[in-house]
């Protein structure tokens, strides 16, 4: 029995970016703005760093909280996820680190 193969051509066409950096701080800094750039010129949407940053925050402060094996109800999921702001997420981290429960996250809010 014999197939054949065929290729087709793809949907999208393939970009690539390249460009030698050194592995310093202002390295990835200039990494990160020649990305941003491209990706908006390739007609990917811009996020900013405030939310990106914040982003990590919320997915850091749950994993400390699953690996300590403190429940988080859907409330506080959705309090966590929907914030916006890097500096509380930072707080509610290191709350997190020591806190009993998850209602000890949010004590002081």
């Amino acid at each position: 029995m014999t197939q054949e193969i065929t290729r087709t051509e793809r949907s999208t066409p393939t970009r690539q970016f390249t460009v030698l950096l050194s592995p310093t701080r202002r390295g990835a800094r200039l990494a990160r703005l020649f990305a941003t750039a491209h990706l908006g010129d390739w007609g990917f949407p811009r996020s900013r760093p405030r939310t990106c940053r914040a982003r990590g925050r919320a997915d850091g402060l749950l994993l400390v909280l699953e690996m300590r094996g403190i429940a988080v109800s859907d409330e506080f999921r959705e309090k966590i996820t929907s914030c916006n702001d890097p500096q509380l997420l930072h707080q509610w981290l290191n709350r997190a680190t020591t806190a009993a429960t998850a209602e000890g996250v949010f004590a002081w809010e």
